[in-house]
């Protein structure tokens, strides 16, 4: 925690030289401003240029009014929208999975590719921008008419493509923070003021500087443009083969079939779990595996306690919130320990076995110690390893997912799948498939994390070149 005295005529310079009119004593704020104005002198002497968020620099910020989203959706007109929210907004760009489909409200919730978000309620240090052919994307796989985008977002327009992409760069770094920590006001729900982010000046790097950022930025948003591309086309065949989740509605399986279930019980929506994997192989004249044929299953891990949530250690930690519903793994949701015994390998399969989670999905990048609810799916030696891309895929469907819950039992808090009946759940290989799903879900892992890693580095790039200035 930092600690400084300052006198009030002093503080009054601060705000007066960052255009905003009024003053507010909370000590966030106060400790940012100051912070925000020594950073500003730095690099205006070193030449970076100062800008403001307004039309006299080719920009208009856009604060879209506030909607009544459930009446919305009570209504009877078709959903034909993906709506996206604060919550959607994801390394420095827009997750496509976080939407929610409504009716469509009006155009003016729409917004076009190259925009700059900044979350205005919430999280309010987060931003994002909607990256080229993101919402053609969206709108294909979801067969969707329209993108939209609440409320809870400002949109940041500008002339300069480029310069779009390094303000989401710097609206992500330290200088970001400490200015969504002076344009914030509220108590239990901090929102973002516009008319504050407009008034204060915005350092932009010398050209060398900036297109080095930009250019990693861009790399970065043409990698996850291909890796979004490969995921839906993966999930597409996946969905179309396995997707159709009312048969795990009404369905008939046979008494003589029974004996392969684990843990028999009466329990109409596990018996058609069991029953109707059988039928889809035949189908598609496939070949039928239990998961226990292609993985060894381990279902204990570190235990779920407060000293092993720290960010310091040898191996990475990851925990139910660290898989994305994408199936990555979020660098900034996992905790790293050093712990005796050998870390899950590279490559794992990891599917959530407890609590509301159930079912959720996805793949070790690195060796890494899994906490406890989580299963993980080592492939066996003699498993080839496009194979289990190809499962991972099926496992994120819809059908499966329901299967997968289906197999529960227990309250939603403590909701639980056993060893035993994860090992038993049966995988259909369907030739005509499996290559190509295997192939579009490894590029979209591969080129996923790539630009993960670019994107990183675009802020490091920023950050470390500021700090040389920072005594």
């Amino acid at each position: 925690m930092s600690i400084i005295a300052i006198s009030l005529r002093i503080l009054l310079k601060v705000y007066n030289n960052l255009s905003i009119d009024y003053v507010k004593l909370n000590p966030l704020t106060v400790l940012s401003a100051v912070r925000y104005n020594e950073l500003l002198t730095m690099l205006e002497e070193r030449g970076f240029e100062i800008i403001y968020l307004t039309k006299d620099y080719g920009f208009e910020i856009i604060q879209v009014p506030r909607l009544a989203w459930k009446k919305i959706k009570r209504n009877r007109q078709k959903a034909d929208t993906i709506a996206y929210g604060a919550g959607a907004l994801w390394k420095l760009s827009v997750h496509p999975l976080k939407g929610a489909i409504t009716p469509f409200p009006s155009e003016v919730y729409e917004a076009s590719d190259g925009t700059l978000l900044l979350t205005r309620t919430g999280k309010i240090d987060v931003s994002g921008l909607i990256p080229d052919a993101f919402t053609n994307t969206v709108k294909e796989f979801f067969d969707k008419e329209h993108v939209i985008y609440t409320e809870h977002l400002l949109r940041v327009l500008g002339e300069d493509k480029d310069t779009q992409k390094y303000l989401v760069v710097l609206f992500n770094s330290q200088i970001g923070k400490l200015l969504s920590n002076i344009a914030w006001y509220g108590a239990l729900q901090p929102e973002l003021d516009r008319k504050v982010v407009e008034q204060i000046p915005i350092p932009i790097a010398p050209a060398q500087l900036r297109n080095k950022v930009v250019k990693l930025l861009g790399s970065a948003y043409e990698l996850e443009t291909k890796a979004w591309r490969a995921y839906f086309e993966a999930m597409k065949i996946a969905e179309e083969h396995f997707g159709k989740t009312e048969r795990l509605i009404a369905s008939i399986i046979k008494a003589k079939d029974m004996h392969s279930i684990p843990r028999f019980r009466v329990d109409p929506s596990r018996l058609l779990a069991f029953g109707v994997v059988s039928k889809l192989v035949k189908e598609h004249s496939g070949k039928v595996y239990r998961i226990s044929d292609l993985f060894r299953v381990h279902t204990a891990g570190v235990p779920r306690e407060k000293k092993y949530k720290i960010r310091e250690g040898q191996y990475p930690l990851i925990t139910i919130d660290s898989i994305d519903e994408s199936g990555i793994i979020d660098y900034e949701k996992i905790y790293y320990i050093t712990r005796r015994g050998v870390p899950y390998p590279k490559g794992s399969i990891l599917l959530v076995k407890d609590g509301a989670s159930i079912g959720k999905v996805g793949i070790l990048p690195y060796d890494a110690y899994v906490m406890q609810g989580i299963a993980t799916l080592v492939p066996k030696p003699n498993v080839d390893e496009s194979l289990k891309y190809y499962v991972l895929a099926l496992l994120k469907s819809s059908f499966y997912r329901k299967m997968i819950e289906a197999l529960g039992y227990g309250a939603t808090v403590q909701y639980s799948i056993t060893k035993d009946e994860l090992e038993s759940l049966e995988i259909p290989i369907i030739e005509e498939i499996t290559d190509e799903v295997s192939r579009y879900m490894k590029e979209f892992i591969k080129n996923m994390y790539m630009a993960d890693e670019l994107k990183r580095k675009a802020i490091s790039e920023l950050e470390s070149y500021i700090l040389k200035f920072i005594s």
